[in-house]
């Protein structure tokens, strides 16, 4: 179990080591003080650091599913779909957004929304889908 968990973070430092290098320098220091926030159990905080990072980048889709996995943990569903939409403007072939929306619509009982997100990922990137899964 641990050595999946390892794994898991060490592909996630990976991916946004790749994605920071699109983000504006001030972002990035945004982006960075807002996983403090979370850290010290701060969510509100975090999200007017992420607000900033995107005003910064606003094309920066991560920015966005970073502040939508915020919201959803809150259990705000409306302002993660919401945000989870904006990341999709942005990259619209990204399978893991089009699964987080469906489980978000699953859980709030919008089960034909949920199988249209679903549908929408296995058509967009399937590669993607096998990673999420």
């Amino acid at each position: 179990m641990l050595k999946k968990i390892t794994s898991a973070l060490i592909a996630s430092a990976f991916l946004v080591a790749i994605n920071v290098q699109a983000m504006s320098p001030t972002a990035y220091q945004y982006y960075l003080s807002s996983n403090y926030y979370l850290t010290i159990k701060q969510p509100d905080k975090a999200i007017e650091e992420l607000k900033k990072a995107i005003s910064y980048s606003p094309n920066d889709s991560m920015l966005y599913l970073k502040l939508a996995g915020i919201y959803n943990d809150l259990k705000d569903w409306k302002l993660a779909v919401e945000t989870y939409k904006k990341a999709i403007e942005i990259k619209p072939d990204d399978a893991f957004t089009y699964v987080s929306i469906g489980n978000i619509l699953m859980q709030n009982h919008d089960y034909k929304g949920a199988l249209e997100a679903y549908e929408q990922s296995r058509r967009d990137d399937l590669e993607s889908l096998a990673y999420v899964l």
